[in-house]
């Protein structure tokens, strides 16, 4: 499992921070999706928040412009399912000074992004520290008692900062901007816009015949430089949450159950590992009513992330603007995600507690 893990962990992120992506038509509705994010702690999960001072209501806002803070910090709760039973834990992340080793680390390498309009995108990073603490599995008192498994363990990352700060709010505006065009050049035979010709990047430019298709569609819908910037940081900002995601002590292990990876031998027989994001267009939409009570929209963002041209994710993510502290989770708020075809092993995150840094 951990050489599993590791080989595709390290692969996988890294190429997930300029992976190919392009968006897709779906059904309008999102079945369950919404629900399935923003459910309940256990009882046992109060009992032991309480108990220790962990804070699992309340949401803290500070301005955008702020930068994350030492001391900023989110509580997630993730929810396991397999079948009808299901396991929960509380994650707290935190926001923590650079060690004097880390503050001299080389800076992070930018990361180049082509767009379907030729241009070539440069993010450039900055490394932040996250704190992290693990605590769980919490069951029903029928299922063998309150804490009678829980864990307790911490764990530190460091991610680039500037990538978590692209967040994913502002993608979503323009897909729903773009989506409400009609009788366009580049709309379907349904009368919808098809977002997939702008909605592409990659980690190679693109031929000469595609990027004059995506300039012409481009221009038609009024997409700026800013928004094109923006859609095409969502793979590093998703990137740099995983990153987190992956230090986290047992949650890689806890989420192995969803994902349908491909096996070891058989990526090392193609030598290569080549992630993408599908992005479900058609499915993005406000939140409403805001299950988190905040000044600010909640979008939802559905897609299915693939390794290898095979599906193994398919993902909905409640997102808004990463003021912080939700900087340190580029601004999600919730995830929802299964496997393509078992529905039966399911996850799901939600942010329940943010504390800002006065």
């Amino acid at each position: 499992m951990n050489f599993h893990r590791g080989l595709l962990g390290v692969a996988f992120l890294m190429a997930l921070a300029s992976a190919p992506s392009q968006a897709a038509d779906a059904p309008a509705d999102a079945p369950g999706a919404d629900q399935a994010i923003y459910l309940p702690p256990l009882a046992s999960v109060v009992k032991f928040a309480t108990d220790n001072g962990i804070p699992i209501d309340g949401i803290e806002l500070a301005n955008r412009a702020e930068e994350a803070r030492p001391g900023d910090s989110v509580v997630l709760l993730i929810t396991s399912y397999h079948g009808d039973k299901y396991e929960q834990w509380l994650v707290s992340l935190q926001t923590e000074e650079l060690t004097a080793s880390e503050r001299e680390k080389k800076p992070p390498n930018d990361i180049a992004i082509y767009t379907i309009t030729g241009n070539e995108l440069r993010y450039p990073g900055s490394w932040s520290a996250v704190g992290i603490r693990v605590i769980g599995p919490f069951v029903e008192p029928g299922n063998g008692g309150y804490f009678s498994s829980v864990e307790d363990r911490r764990g530190h990352a460091v991610v680039r900062t500037s990538f978590l700060n692209l967040g994913f709010d502002r993608a979503c505006l323009f897909i729903l901007r773009t989506r409400s065009k009609f009788q366009h050049p580049g709309m379907d035979d349904t009368g919808r816009i098809d977002p997939g010709k702008v909605l592409t990047w990659s980690s190679k430019p693109f031929d000469p015949d595609q990027i004059e298709e995506g300039k012409r569609l481009a221009a038609e819908i009024g997409m700026t430089a800013d928004e094109e910037r923006l859609i095409g940081g969502v793979s590093p900002a998703l990137a740099a949450f995983l990153r987190v995601v992956e230090k986290a002590p047992g949650l890689p292990e806890m989420a192995m159950h969803v994902l349908e990876i491909p096996s070891v031998w058989a990526i090392l027989k193609e030598g290569r590992v080549e992630p993408g994001i599908i992005l479900q267009s058609m499915r993005v939409g406000a939140i409403e009513p805001n299950p988190w009570h905040l000044p600010v929209p909640v979008y939802r963002l559905p897609f299915e992330l693939r390794i290898n041209g095979a599906p193994v994710l398919d993902c909905t993510l409640a997102v808004a603007e990463p003021r912080r502290p939700l900087l340190t989770c580029a601004g999600i708020l919730g995830i929802a995600a299964s496997k393509p075809n078992d529905k039966e092993k399911r996850l799901s995150v939600r942010v329940v507690a943010t504390r800002a840094t006065p």
